[in-house]
C-alpha cells in the first residue's frame, strides 16, 4: 500500500513538472499573410542612412550591423570580408584589418561578436580576432577549428556549430552544437555548458548554416528549421524553452528532414516547393521580431497581448497608397537591432534607387514635398546614391 502511494505521488510530481514546464513555454501561433504590414503602425519613424561608399569600404551583402558608442559596426563576410565603423551620419570611419594571412588579416570571415573589443571569426584561418574600437589588432584566438557563430564575452565563449561532422574547438571535436567555454585561460579552456544532440541521419546538408544566435540579457538560440527557441542565462547558466512555434501546415517536419539528401540544394527545392518555412532572424527587443523565410522573408512584431502572430512578407512604407509596398527579399533584409527599440534593414542601393524614382513619379510636387517633410535625410541620400553605392540603412523605431 505504501509502495503504491508512493508511486502515485512520483507520477502526480512527474506530471506536474511537465505542466509547469509546458506553461513556461509559450506557444505562438504564426500565420502568414500575403497582405501589407503598414509601418506607421508598428513605427514611430524611420531613418535612410547611406553607408559611405569609398574605396577602401566596398560591401555588396551587409550581413550584420551593430551599434557601439555612437558607431556604426557594418559587418559582411565573404566575398567582402569586411568588418568596418562608421559614424552617425554612415561616414566610413575605419576598417578593422584586412584580406591577407598576417597578424590581423583575414581570409574568409563568418561571424562577428562584440563585448569591450571588436571579435570576429576567421574560418579561413581558424582564430577569433581581436580588435580594439579604435582598429588596433589585439590578438588571435588560435586553432578554434571550425564551427558557425560565436559570442565572446570578456571570459566566455560561445560556440554554435550548425555542420553535423565539423564542429572543433582547440583540436578537440564538438559533441553538442551548442558549447560554452569559459576563457579564463586560453591555454586550457574549459566546458561549462553543451546542448542539442547532432543528428547523424542528417549529415547529409552539414554545410547548411542560418543565423541561430541572438544575445540579449540572456543567449538566445535555435537550431534550423527553428521550431522553438532557447534561452540561456550567461551568468547562471540556466536554460529554459522560450517559446515554441505553431506554424501549422506551414511547417518543415523531422520526415523531410531525414530524407537522404545529397545536397542542400535538393532540401531547399524540397521546402520551397511545399511553401514551407524556417526562421531565419530574431531580435529580443521591447517586442520581439521575427523573421521566416520560404521563397521570401516574412517579418512578424508580437504585441504581447495574445500568443497569435501574423507575418508579411510586404511593408507599406508610406501612408499615401500610391506607392507600392516594399517586397521583403534578398534586395531588402533585416540586419540588426540597436537598443531596445530599431530594427536595421539593409536595402540594396539599385533597388532603393528605383523605388524612390517610381514613387516620386506617381505623387504630386507636393504630395512629395510632405514626404520629404517625414524623411529629412530621404532627398540627400538619394542625390548621393548610385547604382554601385553601398547598401542604405533603413533604421525603423518600435512603438
Amino acid at each position: 500500500m505504501i509502495r503504491n502511494i508512493s508511486y502515485l505521488m512520483l507520477v502526480l510530481i512527474i506530471l506536474l513538472f511537465n505542466c509547469c514546464t509546458k506553461r513556461n513555454a509559450r506557444i505562438v501561433e504564426v500565420n502568414f499573410s500575403k497582405e501589407m504590414l503598414d509601418v506607421s503602425d508598428q513605427f514611430s519613424e524611420i531613418e535612410f542612412l547611406p553607408v559611405e561608399t569609398v574605396d577602401e569600404n566596398l560591401v555588396r551583402d551587409i550581413t550584420k550591423v551593430l551599434f557601439v558608442d555612437s558607431t556604426y559596426i557594418i559587418f559582411s563576410g565573404l566575398p567582402d570580408n569586411m568588418v568596418a565603423a562608421h559614424d552617425i551620419n554612415g561616414r566610413f570611419v575605419r576598417k578593422f584589418g584586412g584580406i591577407g594571412r598576417g597578424p590581423g588579416e583575414h581570409v574568409a570571415l563568418t561571424s562577428i561578436s562584440i563585448d569591450h573589443n571588436i571579435n570576429v571569426y576567421d574560418r579561413g584561418k581558424r582564430e577569433i580576432k581581436s580588435f580594439t574600437k579604435q582598429g588596433n589588432f589585439i590578438m588571435s584566438l588560435k586553432n578554434v577549428g571550425y564551427f558557425s557563430q560565436f559570442e565572446m564575452i570578456k571570459k566566455t565563449l560561445i560556440l554554435f556549430d550548425s555542420n553535423e561532422r565539423m564542429g572543433e574547438f582547440q583540436r578537440i571535436n564538438l559533441d553538442k552544437k551548442l558549447n560554452v567555454f569559459d576563457i579564463s585561460d586560453k591555454i586550457h579552456p574549459k566546458l561549462v555548458f553543451s546542448d542539442i544532440d547532432k543528428k547523424v541521419s542528417r549529415q547529409n546538408y552539414m554545410h547548411f548554416s542560418l543565423p541561430s544566435l541572438e544575445l540579449n540579457d540572456s543567449l538566445y538560440y535555435w537550431t534550423f528549421p527553428g521550431k522553438s527557441i532557447s534561452a540561456l542565462d550567461i551568468s547562471t547558466l540556466e536554460k529554459k524553452v522560450l517559446v515554441n512555434f505553431d506554424l501549422g501546415d506551414k511547417s518543415i517536419t523531422d520526415d523531410i528532414l531525414d530524407k537522404p539528401w545529397k545536397d542542400v540544394k535538393g532540401l531547399m527545392t524540397e521546402i520551397y516547393k511545399n511553401n514551407l518555412f524556417y526562421l531565419e532572424k530574431f531580435y529580443s527587443l521591447k517586442r520581439n521580431v521575427y523573421c521566416f523565410r520560404c521563397k521570401d522573408s516574412f517579418i512578424g512584431i508580437e504585441d504581447n497581448t495574445n500568443n497569435e502572430m501574423t507575418c508579411y512578407n510586404k511593408l507599406q512604407l508610406f501612408e499615401n497608397k500610391k506607392i507600392p509596398p516594399i517586397k521583403l527579399k534578398y534586395k531588402i533584409s533585416m540586419v540588426g537591432s540597436i537598443g531596445n527599440d530599431r530594427i536595421v534593414f539593409a536595402w540594396e542601393a539599385s533597388d532603393f534607387i528605383d523605388y524612390f524614382k517610381n514613387a516620386k513619379a506617381l505623387l504630386s510636387p507636393e504630395e512629395w514635398y510632405q514626404i520629404q517633410i517625414k524623411y529629412p535625410n530621404l532627398e540627400k541620400t538619394l542625390q548621393i546614391t548610385t547604382p554601385e553605392s553601398n547598401e542604405i540603412l533603413m533604421i525603423s523605431k518600435l512603438k
